[in-house]
């Protein structure tokens, strides 16, 4: 049929995922032939290629952004055709990002045409020297506001591209570049509700645009300003003007939020305060106010702590962004952002309910976590913090609804702090820390104890492993109030760091204990948390749910994604326990109480 209207079916969308991503090379051929005899019965292979671009509906279906650039890719692979690509590209690239009446479905297809034609590396014409990064930067700074994530998404990794080449830098206006990274960063697409937990700095396999334009600050202050030699400076100036560019932009969002008769974030206060005082009284006025005002607190809340988090990880946490800017102290990040966000989730969500303040306390103490570890030596002090947090939370996590807000925030609380406090445990038997006053048998004490109520113990299997079954029921069956319901990713992240926690001997018993006592007279049964935890292992390694009776197609190919994932897990748990039979004495040990409780429970039979 060749043309424009094969690309509507969903049959060629699917032949194209699925052939372009083919390991075999026969089978990529034979797609690349199928996808240029489409392109070329028209005689326009770029506005085919458009028009194909345009019908995957890239807009409303994001998976379909890797299937474009592969598409492209593909095309621009034909060396018939490449010459022409070339200047369709350029031809984009001369009338900028699009204009305000064309949709945003057919300015993201001209970002990826002309991204992906610039990295194919036969494209002379479209080097990058000849780019003239600037002059994309001042035609996408124009549109900024009314281009689509995709579109900018796209704009951003070209230019990105063009700089970490480092071919033409003296041509760049750094100043103008980073004032371009502070206007993205107050307009970046934010996530709403529980979807700003969900690895936020991707969007479908693509760095999201506040990554990107975080990114892009680190490229421009790793050389020495606008018109500058382009060579690179040291880590420490390097950070210092990335916190310097994070800093204004979030003095832009603090003075949106709290300067002004008009700010919401006094408002809010007020009226929640006044709502309180009142005990709830005319509610459906007071209610529907304060939580519209409440609405755009959290929206602010959550876009400076989104602008936080992407710095932390992206910024080298030695010290040196600290120190770097006195406006972006440790003790101004604090207090101006991470704690006020606490404080004000934990006093809005009894009143407003769930929708967005759980997942901005859950994000504030991913940001305390990531915050907490740019220095081993004050690390260890944030021990009490986050293990009361952990035990807030553990005994909750696997009873909230699932697929709720509140169910996703707790389980990013719960694996923050499990994931924080195990590399505390490691940190303890390094001789960076040496001077904590912190114990590490009783910190691995306090940490296995909240784990254990996370992970479904019950007191007949606790009793197994040295308590006591006071209740004298079924060993083989918890009761329904002491059964969790935890997602299997959650399961499979907590049983990798437990293991990881548990073959480093120091991090479980103490370092001093475990120098000093053999084996036979560690006491494992008399930490019955720990045993129930070892037995949770070993149950994760060998049980496993029976396929459902009857299920539909999409529903099968998500059991089967599932499926393949706890084989995988279960593979890495089998693995664990064997290295546990040669590591040493107490660690063979461990796995004869994982074998002992494994046994008691009866699941065998």
């Amino acid at each position: 049929e060749g043309g424009a209207p094969a690309f509507l079916t969903s049959t060629a969308r699917r032949l194209l995922r699925d052939g372009l991503r083919d390991t075999s090379p026969g089978v990529r051929k034979a797609c690349d032939e199928m996808l240029c005899s489409w392109l070329g019965a028209s005689g326009d292979c770029a506005g085919s290629l458009l028009a194909l671009l345009e019908a995957l509906e890239i807009e409303k279906d994001g998976s379909n952004e890797e299937l474009a650039e592969a598409v492209v890719r593909a095309a621009a692979s034909n060396d018939a055709w490449l010459e022409s690509l070339q200047v369709a590209a350029l031809k984009l690239l001369e009338q900028g990002p699009g204009s305000t009446e064309m949709s945003v479905g057919a300015r993201a297809a001209r970002a990826i045409l002309v991204r992906m034609v610039a990295l194919c590396p036969g494209a002379t014409e479209l080097s990058h020297d000849k780019l003239q990064v600037s002059r994309i930067v001042v035609r996408v700074r124009e549109s900024l506001e009314t281009a689509g994530d995709i579109e900018l998404r796209q704009w951003f990794r070209l230019i990105l591209s063009c700089l970490e080449k480092n071919e033409r830098q003296e041509e760049c206006d750094a100043g103008s570049i980073i004032a371009f990274v502070q206007e993205t960063l107050l307009v970046a697409p934010v996530h709403e509700g529980e979807a700003v937990l969900r690895l936020p700095r991707r969007v479908g396999g693509s760095p999201s645009l506040m990554c990107l334009a975080v990114r892009l600050c680190h490229t421009m202050n790793a050389f020495d300003g606008p018109g500058g030699s382009g060579h690179a400076l040291e880590s420490d100036a390097t950070n210092s003007g990335v916190a310097t560019c994070v800093t204004d932009t979030l003095s832009k969002l603090s003075a949106i939020l709290n300067d002004g008769d008009d700010a919401c974030g006094p408002r809010f206060d007020e009226l929640l305060a006044a709502f309180r005082q009142e005990n709830g009284q005319h509610v459906e006025n007071d209610l529907d106010t304060l939580r519209a005002v409440g609405d755009e607190v959290v929206a602010l809340q959550l876009r400076a702590l989104s602008i936080i988090e992407e710095t932390l990880v992206q910024t080298s946490m030695t010290g040196s962004l600290q120190g770097s800017s006195p406006a972006f102290t440790g003790a101004a990040f604090l207090d101006d952002w991470l704690c006020p966000a606490l404080v004000l989730a934990d006093a809005a969500e009894p009143v407003l309910g769930t929708a967005g303040w759980p997942s901005l306390r859950a994000l504030a103490v991913r940001c305390l976590a990531l915050h907490a570890s740019a220095e081993p030596t004050i690390t260890a002090s944030h021990w009490p913090f986050f293990i009361t947090v952990l035990s807030r939370y553990a005994p909750v996590v696997g009873t909230l609804l699932p697929g709720s807000e509140a169910a996703a925030s707790a389980e990013v609380i719960v694996e923050t702090c499990v994931f924080f406090l195990s590399d505390v445990l490691l940190l303890l038997q390094s001789a960076v820390v040496t001077e904590s006053c912190l114990d590490g048998g009783h910190c691995a004490a306090q940490l296995f104890e909240a784990l254990a109520k996370i992970l479904n113990p019950s007191t007949v299997v606790v009793a197994a492993c040295g308590g006591e079954d006071k209740d004298e029921g079924d060993v083989a069956t918890p009761t329904i109030g002491q059964q969790r319901h935890l997602p299997g990713s959650i399961r499979r992240r907590l049983s990798e760091r437990l293991c990881t926690t548990l073959l480093y001997g120091g991090a479980w018993v103490g370092q001093d204990e475990l120098s000093e006592k053999p084996s036979s007279v560690l006491g494992l049964h008399d930490q019955p948390q720990l045993c129930w935890l070892l037995t949770w292992l070993l149950l994760e390694a060998f049980c496993q749910p029976p396929p459902p009776a009857a299920i539909g197609t999409s529903s099968m190919e998500q059991w089967l994604d599932e499926a393949s994932e706890k084989a995988a897990n279960r593979g890495k748990l089998l693995c664990f326990f064997e290295l546990l039979l040669r590591a040493s004495p107490v660690h063979a040990e461990l796995a004869a109480v994982a074998c002992e409780g494994f046994l008691f429970t009866r699941k065998w039979e």
